[in-house]
């Protein structure tokens, strides 16, 4: 965190990924066959992403909350996703296919930007993209069709201007 000049996330940055990896943990309980769960940091300066792999591939299952939407302080377990989705600007979860299973995510926002040091990458909006693994896909049909390579190449044309 101290090196994207983040340091004021580090202790909701710490909380969270905790909370993403120990439901990974949980998640791979009982399957020593299973690769160990993967973290993955990402941040444009202004945002970090957490990102945590693990192989089963079912949705995370928050658990439902108490009264008043929070969960019960008797009970033992189950506030991870809540903490995820109350401090974090936004979470959610995919599947992946090389190797299978599900990254959950969430992501942290400096509530400072104009804090930001002016040698660094202005604001982007979003985060980096991530590198998907090789996909296998047939060529579609309408690829050799003129019509359809000049919309597209026209298309493309309209992005860079835009």
């Amino acid at each position: 965190m101290r090196e994207w000049g983040l340091d004021g996330l580090a202790g909701t940055a710490e909380l969270l990924t905790s909370e993403l990896v120990t439901n990974a943990v949980q998640a791979m309980a009982g399957q020593e066959d299973q690769p160990a769960v993967g973290l993955r940091l990402s941040s444009d300066h202004v945002r970090i992403l957490i990102e945590v792999w693990d192989a089963d591939p079912r949705p995370p299952a928050p658990r439902h909350p108490g009264k008043d939407e929070v969960p019960a302080p008797e009970t033992e377990g189950g506030r991870g996703l809540f903490l995820v989705s109350v401090l974090s600007a936004r979470w959610n979860w995919y599947l992946t296919q090389l190797p299978e299973g599900k990254v959950v995510w969430c992501e942290l926002e400096d509530e400072r930007p104009e804090h930001v040091a002016v040698d660094r990458p202005a604001r982007q909006p979003y985060l980096p993209r991530r590198i998907p693994g090789a996909v296998h896909a047939r060529p579609a049909a309408a690829r050799h069709d003129p019509d359809v390579l000049r919309r597209l190449r026209d298309g493309l044309r309209n992005l860079d201007r835009s």
